[in-house]
């Protein structure tokens, strides 16, 4: 082989079965390469090298480099490949684990590894998109036979559909840019490189700005040897003069970086970078409102209010100026000032039930919840009885119990939160009927009770109980749990210290039982009390009031895993932190027929939010499967022979999960044929069409489609009224969902005109106006309707949320030109045709 590449096995053997070969190269590392073999040593059988320190330039970039890498590997007998670069070392438990990821697979895994970049020699970047980076590393043998040939940030293989990606849950750390210099070099080297950014979606710029950094330190049990002592070196040549020009990121580029920092909780990353474009050259007002609005999103009301200073100081303020001012001085606790601020905005679209929502929403302390007006009887159609204790706490934190019927366990689960070691505000919301007020009768005088006789699902319960109470964090307990000490102090403790969100552990009532154990292994073996913080699962979440404010509300039609979509939106804006010493219990099944039966009921429940996933019965089997018996094996309080029982019910639990999954299939099968004989008949003879459609809905009645399709069967037949209803319930389900927004504003339009067509839309907002999609479709709508200003200001917050959207950008243009504002319209049509340029580019790139 003429190529540099030398290949060593290690003399003594490892445990590992399979045979594990690490390739790298270096040319200004070599003085790394020493701690890197240590580092690897543990849990390789050997490496392959390129030593390129006396390259020319026939040898070719990195692609070919890792070509020739791979096939020395393969020629070594490499079961499994690791690629690795002498900056980099994983974290020492990588060598426990690594048997795990090479042993018992189908060989058609490509593992990734959580990237932990480096500012110092313990502590790495968490802020925006680094703290999501990954990187793939470790990959089987087969799937290092086909060449590699993209020359920046490409991977070590060709990555096709044949493999899966998995997460290891293993710390990759990256020690290059705890020198600074190093970090500004690394991005004027790609700058150079790749001029026009075609490689990368959101640029390098970032890779040298270090204005809203955030350091998180190496968990104990988490670092990596050898220690790692810091040079100063540059480990790269020194750029020379005659180099191509170092060129900031293209617009787009900056636009894009934007939108994937807000996505990864990086708000502040993410408004600094908005500031910059919107001081740069002629200004950009449109940017501008997008740094106030992330700044708010980060909580960081001054800064808000100073970005917004020239905006407000016009003759006629900008109305998004306006409301973002409201929410920042409501932010800062200033409701004087918010009130007078949206009292300014409504002004500008006296009739919009937005605004007039906002302006309830952030009257705060001072909310009537006895009224008929007040806002928690949205989410109710009937009455209610609400029953107010006169010593009910008043602490910074609401703790809102969610009773279904006046379950035996709620008098339990209400005393769990009185013997807290903090004062809380308890909000009881208890529907479908029951004697919850005789049932709680020695806790009246301590909550605020609402018996509520209609059924609601968990989504509309959260959002009463929000509503209903005044404390500045908001936690939930069902009503058959119990939370145990330091379930309030816990969450309020994090809460001070800059959490906007805190998620929670959770254990059965009986731990040692055979069934708790199979359950906790299901179902929450993610939130187990001693899980890592990187490898939970945030759910059981509490929330300060502000961040609600911004997130909207759960989907109130959600029969199931209402918690799960609201986070999804929740995550776009912050991370949560987990507390696992805030621990709630949960009764486990008392047999092993109640387990069966519950693990049943939750697979056919389930099953709505995955049926349109490829193979989806199998995919979720094998995964609850794999993921369980794994807890259940590395679970280090069970003996063997528990173990070997949990194991046994374990087979049973999944032969259960996949009769309630099959028993799904066949009901959305059923579903989808009724639907189908449904549309054929719709054109001609709706009568029989809404039969169909009717029983289609009694099978699946979750399906946000299908209640679609009875509004337009119900339209054909003139039922407008009861076609405006079922949109209605549609948008219960799936509160974000533009079909049925726009399906309810055509209904609404044909009656009332464009007015009450906005009317309509703006009830969607009511709930989240987080997303881009119902906000675009609502400015149309405004616009439509002649509420210019309405419509700006609702264009403008979906740039806020989507600032990399083209249609945003599109919509803008045209709002622009019609102000005539001609700079600005020509500015947002640019970003909008080079957004779609990038993103065309991009794609043709992934499938090279």
């Amino acid at each position: 082989m003429s190529e540099p590449i030398s290949c060593i096995h290690f003399a003594t053997p490892l445990k590992a079965k399979s045979k594990i070969i690490a390739i790298f190269s270096f040319r200004y590392e070599a003085h790394l390469v020493a701690a890197l073999l240590e580092n690897i040593r543990p849990f390789v059988h050997g490496y392959a090298y390129w030593d390129d320190r006396a390259a020319g330039p026939a040898t070719g970039g990195e692609p070919n480099r890792r070509n020739h890498l791979n096939r020395a590997a393969l020629a070594m007998g490499a079961d499994w490949i690791l690629g690795v670069d002498p900056d980099e070392r994983f974290e020492d438990a990588m060598a426990n684990k690594v048997p795990d990821l090479t042993q018992g697979h189908d060989n058609r895994v490509l593992w990734t590894f959580q990237l932990r970049e480096m500012f110092t020699a313990n502590d790495w970047r968490s802020d925006g998109v680094w703290g999501f980076k990954t990187q793939m590393r470790l990959y089987p043998a087969s799937a290092a036979q086909q060449s590699v040939s993209r020359e920046l940030h490409g991977p070590f293989v060709l990555i096709t559909p044949d493999y899966s990606m998995r997460p290891s849950g293993i710390n990759l750390y990256h020690l290059r840019h705890i020198e600074p210099l190093r970090g500004q070099h690394r991005r004027d080297t790609y700058a150079i490189a790749d001029p026009e950014r075609r490689y990368h979606a959101f640029g390098y710029d970032y890779l040298a700005d270090r204005r809203a950094m955030n350091l998180t330190s190496i968990e104990p049990g988490r670092g990596f040897s050898p220690p790692h002592l810091d040079d100063g070196q540059l480990w790269a040549p020194e750029l020379s003069p005659r180099d191509a020009p170092i060129t900031p990121d293209p617009p787009a580029k900056t636009v894009e970086y934007i939108a994937r920092s807000l996505a990864s909780g990086g708000a502040v990353s993410s408004s600094i970078a908005a500031e910059d474009m919107a001081r740069a050259g002629t200004g950009d007002a449109d940017m501008l409102i997008v740094a106030a609005g992330h700044a708010l999103l980060a909580h960081q009301s001054d800064r808000a209010l100073a970005l917004l200073a020239a905006p407000l100081a016009l003759t006629r303020p900008p109305l998004p100026a306006l409301l973002m001012a409201a929410e920042a001085f409501s932010m800062a606790g200033n409701h004087d000032a918010a009130l007078a601020k949206m009292k300014t905005a409504r002004l500008y679209a006296p009739d919009s039930d937005w605004l007039r929502r906002e302006e309830s929403r952030l009257s705060g302390p001072d909310q009537d919840f006895h009224g008929l007006g007040a806002l928690w009887r949205n989410w109710i159609k009937g009455n209610a009885t609400v029953l107010e204790g006169p010593r009910n706490g008043t602490g910074p934190l609401t703790a809102i119990v969610i009773g279904y019927k006046a379950q035996a366990g709620l008098p339990r689960a209400v005393q769990s939160i009185r013997d807290q070691d903090a004062t809380v505000e308890i909000v009881v919301v208890n529907s479908g009927g029951g004697n919850a007020a005789g049932l709680l009768a020695q806790h009246l005088p301590h909550i605020r009770l609402f018996d509520i006789p209609e059924r609601l699902f968990v989504g509309a319960a959260r959002n009463i109980g929000i509503d209903a109470s005044r404390a500045r964090y908001v936690a939930f307990l069902a009503g058959d749990c119990v939370a145990q000490p330091s379930w309030v102090s816990g969450r309020v403790a994090r809460h001070t210290a800059g959490a906007h969100m805190v998620s929670s552990a959770v254990r059965p009532d009986t731990p040692r039982s055979i069934t708790s154990i199979v359950m906790q292994a299901l179902y929450f073996r993610a939130r187990d009390p001693l899980s890592p913080a990187d490898r939970v699962i945030h759910f059981g979440r509490s929330y300060t009031r502000t961040f609600l404010q911004q997130a909207g509300y759960f989907s109130p039609g959600l029969r199931a895993a209402e918690d799960e979509h609201f986070n999804r939106r929740a995550d776009r804006l912050a991370r949560p932190v987990w507390a696992g010493d805030v621990i709630c219990t949960h009764p486990a099944p008392g047999s092993i027929r109640e387990l069966m039966s519950d693990i049943r009921r939750r697979a056919i429940r389930s099953a709505i939010h995955f049926r349109d996933e490829k193979d989806w019965i199998n995919v979720r089997l094998n995964k609850a499967r794999r993921d369980a018996a794994d807890w259940i094996r590395h679970h280090g309080s069970l003996g063997r022979g528990r173990k070997f029982a949990a194991q046994l019910v374990l087979n049973l639990a999944i032969r259960q999960m996949e009769k309630g999954f099959n028993h799904a299939h066949q009901q959305f099968e059923s579903a989808a044929r009724l639907a189908s004989i449904a549309r054929r008949h719709r054109p001609a003879n709706a009568t029989t069409a809404l039969r169909h459609v009717k029983a289609a809905l009694a099978v699946s009645s979750q399906d946000v489609r299908l209640h679609l399709l009875h509004a337009r069967v119900l339209a054909a037949l003139n039922r407008h009224d009861a076609a405006l209803a079922v949109c209605a319930t549609a948008r219960g389900i799936s509160l974000t969902n533009v079909s049925v927004l726009r399906e309810a504003a055509a209904l609404a339009r044909k009656t009332g005109g464009p007015i009450a067509a906005l009317a309509m839309a703006e009830q969607s907002l009511l709930v989240s106006s987080t997303r881009h999609a119902p906000l675009l479709a609502t400015a149309e709508l405004a616009r439509d309707a002649d509420c210019f200003d309405l419509a700006l200001c609702l264009a403008q917050r979906a740039l806020v949320f989507a600032p990399n959207a083209p249609e945003v950008h599109e919509m803008l243009a045209d709002l622009h030109q019609t102000a005539g504002d001609t700079t600005a319209s020509q500015r947002r049509s640019r970003m909008a045709m080079d957004l779609r340029e990038t993103a065309d580019a991009m794609a043709r790139l992934a499938n090279t």
